[in-house]
C-alpha cells in the first residue's frame, strides 16, 4: 500500500468557512467530523498568511555533505538542517532533523518524526536520477500532508470480502524539491518595514506557487557542490520570537502585595480615654495606626523632641507610646512610618498638634506663685453726687 503524501487541494482555504452544528439525535458521519477539522485548519492558514506572511522563520540552513575521512565534499548531495517555516498558503512546515538530498533527483518527501534515512519517496515510485547540467539549482521546500498508521477495516455488510486497510492518521509532512530558477515571489528587494502607512492596507493575494526556497546551489561538471548560498533567494519572516522584555514590578503567583498606607490614627491616654489630636509638652499618649503593607520591623518617626517606643507591629497595625518632650515645637506635626533601612513607606501630614504651655502649667500653679484673687465682696452703695461742691439736692449756701 503506497504511503502517499499530497499537497492541499484548495491551498488558500477560501470562504465560506463552515463549522458543523451538532444536535441530539444527529447521524454523524466522517463528513461532519472532517469538516470540523477543516474549519479550524483553514482559519489558521488564513491567520498565518495574512498576519505573519510566509518564508523561513528560523534555521533550515543548506550545507554540503562532507566526504568520508577528510575527503572532498560528497558529489551531488546537500543536507538540509532542521528549521521552521511558514508556507505561502499559511501551513506550518517543520523540518525536525537533517535531510540529505541528492541533487540529481527531483527531491525527497518526508514526514515529521521519522529518521533522516526514511525521508525518501516510496521505493516503488522512486525518482530516477535526472541529467543535470552544471550550473545553479535552487533547493526549496513545500508543505505536504502524509497518510500514516494503517489499520484494518472491518466489513460493514454481511459479505465474505477480505479485510481492507485504511490510514488512520494524517501527519504534517514536507517535500524538498530542486528548482531550475528562483521563483518570482522570491525576487526583488524586501519592502521597508513600516507598521503604519497612510492608506488602508490591501489583503495579500494568494501566492501562485507553494515553494519556500532555502538556498542557491552551484553544481560543477564533476557533481561537486559549491558552498550553498542561503541568502540570495530566501524569504525570511519577521518574527518576534527573539525579542523580549523584563517586568519592573508586579505580583508573581497571583498574590497582591498592597502598597504601604495609613488608613486611621487613634490617640489614647494612659487611662484608656480618647485623647483627640491636640497635646501639650509633658503629655504621654498611646497611638494606634491601622493601614496595610507595614513590615514587622516598621517604626514611627517624629521630629526631635518626642520619645517614641513601639509596642506592637504587623502588616496592618502599629502601636506605640509617644511622650511629648519639653523641647517639642508648637504647631502641626507629621507622622511617618519608616522601614528597617530608614526609608519612609507611609506618611500622614498634620497627624497631631502641640499647643503652647505644658500639662503641669494647666493642672497646678508653680511654687511661690500667688493665687489669683477671688471675686470682690459687695460693699455699701455710694450715695450719688450732684454738681461739684454742691450737696445733694442742689441747694446753695
Amino acid at each position: 500500500m503506497k504511503n502517499g503524501c499530497t499537497t492541499i487541494a484548495d491551498p488558500c482555504g477560501r470562504p465560506p468557512y463552515e463549522l458543523p452544528r451538532y444536535f441530539p439525535g444527529q447521524l454523524l458521519t466522517e463528513d461532519e467530523l472532517r469538516q470540523e477539522q477543516q474549519y479550524f485548519r483553514d482559519r489558521l492558514r488564513l491567520h498565518n498568511r495574512l498576519l505573519w506572511g510566509w518564508g523561513t522563520v528560523c534555521d533550515a540552513v543548506v550545507c554540503r555533505v562532507p566526504g568520508e575521512k577528510g575527503a572532498a565534499a560528497d558529489p551531488w548531495k546537500i543536507v538540509v538542517k532542521p528549521g521552521y517555516l511558514l508556507g505561502p498558503y499559511g501551513d506550518d512546515i517543520v523540518l525536525d532533523r537533517d535531510v540529505i538530498v541528492d541533487l540529481r533527483t527531483g527531491g525527497v518527501s518526508g514526514k515529521g518524526g521519522e529518521p533522516a534515512h526514511v525521508a525518501t519517496d516510496d521505493p516503488w515510485c522512486s525518482r530516477v536520477c535526472l541529467p543535470r547540467e552544471p550550473g545553479p539549482v535552487y533547493v526549496a521546500v513545500r508543505y505536504q500532508e502524509c497518510l500514516t498508521r494503517p489499520v484494518r477495516v472491518q466489513p460493514s455488510g454481511c459479505g465474505c470480502s477480505g479485510e481492507a486497510c485504511e490510514y488512520s492518521r494524517i501527519r504534517d509532512g514536507y517535500e524538498i524539491g530542486i528548482l531550475e530558477c528562483c521563483p518570482p515571489s522570491h525576487e526583488g528587494t524586501p519592502p521597508a518595514f513600516a507598521p503604519c502607512g497612510d492608506a488602508i492596507p490591501a489583503c495579500v493575494p494568494c501566492p501562485d506557487d507553494p515553494w519556500v526556497v532555502l538556498a542557491r546551489v552551484e553544481v560543477g561538471e564533476d557533481g561537486i557542490v559549491g558552498e550553498p548560498d542561503n541568502c540570495s533567494c530566501r524569504r525570511i519572516v519577521v518574527s518576534l520570537a527573539r525579542f523580549w522584555c523584563r517586568c519592573t514590578e508586579g505580583a508573581p503567583c497571583g498574590e497582591t502585595v498592597p502598597r504601604p498606607r495609613i488608613d486611621d490614627i487613634t490617640w489614647r491616654r494612659p487611662d484608656g480615654s480618647a485623647a483627640g489630636r491636640d497635646f501639650r509638652r509633658g503629655d504621654e499618649v498611646e497611638v494606634t495606626i491601622t493601614g496595610a503593607g507595614f513590615a514587622a520591623d516598621s517604626r514611627i518617626e517624629l521630629e526631635p523632641g518626642f520619645d517614641v517606643a513601639v509596642k506592637t507591629a504587623n502588616d496592618t497595625t502599629l502601636t506605640a507610646t509617644v511622650k511629648v518632650g519639653t523641647s517639642a515645637r508648637t504647631g502641626a506635626h507629621a507622622l511617618r512610618i519608616v522601614d528597617k533601612a530608614g526609608a519612609v513607606v507611609a506618611e500622614r501630614p498634620d497627624a497631631f498638634q502641640v499647643k503652647g504651655g505644658s500639662t503641669r502649667e494647666m493642672d497646678e500653679p508653680e511654687s511661690g506663685e500667688r493665687p489669683a484673687p477671688g471675686p470682690k465682696e459687695p460693699g455699701p452703695a455710694t450715695p450719688p453726687r450732684g454738681k461739684r461742691g454742691s450737696p445733694p439736692g442742689g441747694g446753695g449756701r
